[in-house]
């Protein structure tokens, strides 16, 4: 079955998914945080993701909201070899 709609109809219809795109699109403001922290902390070369969270804490940045904004920025994951710890780092 089709369903016919008027041109009135397609508009708002329209309007509706342009508005929803333009909010799904939207960085919160903990996310702009987390990201200015990153860019802050990763400025001079990678560093251990524990000391990361533990730092991203006492700012009030969660956890999720840093990976969220990690995602973001692209920042690259790797293991460091002796230690094993997690690094994070800005991609070049």
């Amino acid at each position: 079955m089709f369903k016919v709609f008027t041109l009135e109809q397609r508009e708002q219809r329209e309007k509706w998914r342009k508005k929803m795109s333009d909010i799904f699109r939207e960085i919160s403001q903990s996310q702009k945080k987390a990201i200015r922290f990153l860019k802050t902390e990763l400025a001079t070369g990678a560093k251990e993701v524990r000391a990361l969270q533990t730092l991203a804490r006492t700012q009030s940045i969660y956890p999720r909201t840093l990976t969220s904004a990690r995602k973001i920025l692209n920042i690259r994951v790797f293991r460091e070899r002796q230690r094993g710890a997690f690094l994070w780092e800005l991609p070049e």
